[in-house]
């Protein structure tokens, strides 16, 4: 869990580094209006959806089997429920992964090592749920 906090709170901090580094470039438009209008949106938007993730984090937890789960596992007994599971963590993955191809060649690209974290958590976290035991 401390892991995905520091993967919330790293992003935010590096678009707001991002903002403002875009803004010294000056890669806004003069008529825009001020930068702090998007930080302070990106803050809320952070502070809404933080508790959102942290809680879907902690409940995933009370599915999880047994301990420390390979990250290829697979539970041959319960086939769709590892499908399932797989297909949803694959989709975010693909929606991380996304965003990191994205963020690489901008004033974004200090977020990198958070969203690999990030990647490595989905896989640990559909290893986790799918191994048996749960």
């Amino acid at each position: 869990m401390m892991l995905g906090v520091g993967v919330i709170i790293w992003c935010w901090w590096i678009t707001m580094v991002s903002l403002d580094v875009d803004l010294r470039r000056g890669y806004f438009p003069a008529c825009a209006d001020s930068v702090a209008i998007p930080m302070f949106e990106l803050t809320v938007l952070t502070i809404v959806i933080a508790p959102l993730l942290i809680g879907s984090g902690f409940l995933l937890m009370r599915f999880f089997g047994s301990l420390p789960a390979n990250l290829a596992t697979w539970d041959r007994t319960r086939r769709v429920k590892s499908w399932i599971v797989s297909i949803v963590a694959v989709a975010l993955m693909l929606v991380v992964g996304g965003a990191l191809t994205v963020t690489i060649p901008t004033s974004s690209a200090s977020a990198a090592p958070a969203l690999v974290v990030a990647l490595y958590l989905l896989a640990a976290t559909r290893a986790a749920l799918v191994s048996s035991g749960a």
